[in-house]
């Protein structure tokens, strides 16, 4: 008898439990399913209706931007981010994806796959898909982020029309006896799922051998595609240990990188001019002390002219490179430096027009980077602020206003900004505009 009781009070648990269990399931699937309707229903209202924002994304580039407003109409300036990484990544090698998705980071904004993968594995912030060619970028994706993805297509494409290329960059991730360096295809699942990761050798994850073996990262020996994009994040992103590296300045062998950098500029994926570039800035550094620029005078000058020298063969013989502006603007600054710095002592007024020159100069170029354009904006207004007569007065006024105008389309997603800047304005205050050589 208190079996069949036992028994009994078991089928009541048992049916309860799976009564709830239902109940849980069924809500699962009505909020996931509700979460799917508002993704489409996003998705077709913005396609009926695109914003001028995307309108104006599309029309530059010739492919669309998605997802839900709060990352693209309401997050604008991330756009000028973007634009400006595209246009960059446009001149080294165009590059042909099928989309950007901007991901929302709230879940109940995500795909039923972005769902799925948000359970089960190690988040990411962005991915490239192979096949499709789109990318999907997070709401708070970092900027390196985006070029890391625009690097995975562009691989993509360079491996379908040179196969040779695959073959000579995983020649450079072999050890001794011929095997590869990358994990194994069970690694590589293992790194990618929650908890999993910890099945992959240790010695992987560790960046102090992984960069003796040619790898800027732990990440990037994932595998061959991850590698190529890691390695041009790190070059695009010049950090001083990637570029102390590939430079000989450190103590560490850079035999490997500095072979995978010449492979990598060879088939377009790094400036060809990029070795070059480096160096300069290794020189622009050097005109520096801890109150500001050398001076041209006396022993001074040695410090200044070697970058002043190399910086003018540099434009020279690689005219319309995606450094251009930066350099011009760094030529501005040494020289407007030297004029500050001597200001007491005398006439100043030829190293103000040969600063202003600069400057100029580098509000033309083919690729206007966001840093160096607004602030040699700003310098020019100072510049004719500190010269003298009404003339230099209004030129002040006209850049300053032009500093601002640049700001305020930065945060309104203006995708064409690297492109022209705001020189628009500057023509219709008058502003002449120094003719591409």
């Amino acid at each position: 008898m208190d079996q069949m009781k036992k028994e009994s009070r078991g089928r009541k648990i048992w049916n309860k439990t799976k009564n709830v269990v239902k109940k849980i399931a069924l809500a699962g699937v009505l909020l996931h399913g509700a979460t799917q309707t508002g993704y489409l229903l996003n998705s077709a209202h913005h396609h009926a209706n695109p914003s001028l924002l995307r309108q104006d994304f599309q029309e530059q580039f010739g492919f669309p931007i998605t997802g839900y407003g709060g990352g693209i109409e309401g997050d604008a300036r991330k756009i000028s981010i973007l634009s400006e990484i595209i246009h960059r990544e446009q001149l080294q090698t165009p590059f042909s994806p099928s989309g950007i998705h901007i991901r929302s980071k709230n879940y109940l904004e995500k795909t039923l796959p972005q769902q799925l993968d948000y359970w089960v594995s190690n988040p990411t912030s962005g991915t490239a898909n192979p096949l499709t060619r789109g990318i999907v970028l997070d709401e708070y994706a970092h900027n390196t982020t985006m070029g890391h993805e625009i690097e995975h297509i562009k691989t993509y494409e360079l491996f379908e029309t040179h196969p040779e290329f695959r073959e000579g960059w995983e020649a450079l991730a072999m050890d001794e006896e011929g095997n590869s360096l990358y994990m194994g295809s069970g690694e590589q699942l293992c790194s990618r799922f929650r908890g999993l990761e910890n099945l992959v050798d240790k010695e992987k994850y560790s960046d102090e051998s992984n960069g003796s073996l040619g790898f800027v990262s732990s990440y990037a020996r994932t595998n061959f595609f991850e590698d190529i994009a890691e390695f041009c994040e790190e070059a695009d992103a010049g950090y001083q240990d990637f570029v102390k590296l590939i430079t000989g300045r450190c103590e560490e062998d850079n035999t490997l990188m500095l072979a995978k950098l010449e492979l990598a500029m060879e088939y377009g994926l790094i400036s060809s001019e990029y070795l070059e570039f480096i160096e300069l800035q290794s020189l622009y550094k050097d005109s520096w002390n801890n109150q500001g620029f050398h001076g041209f005078s006396g022993t001074s000058v040695k410090k200044v002219k070697p970058f002043m020298e190399a910086s003018e063969r540099f434009l020279e013989d690689n005219v319309g490179s995606i450094y251009e502006g930066k350099i011009r603007f760094q030529r501005g600054s040494i020289v407007h430096g030297n004029a500050n710095a001597y200001q007491p002592s005398g006439d100043v007024s030829s190293e103000r027009q040969d600063a202003v020159g600069e400057y100029m100069e580098s509000l033309i170029v083919p690729f206007k980077d966001s840093n160096s354009y607004s602030i040699a904006l700003d310098n020019l207004k100072e510049l004719h602020l500190c010269m003298e007569g009404e003339k230099n007065s209004n030129l002040s006024k006209i850049f300053d206003e032009a500093g601002r105008e640049y700001h305020r389309r930065f945060l309104k997603g203006d995708v064409k900004l690297s492109y022209e800047g705001v020189n628009d304005l500057l023509r219709e205050n008058g502003i002449v505009l120094p003719e591409r050589k």
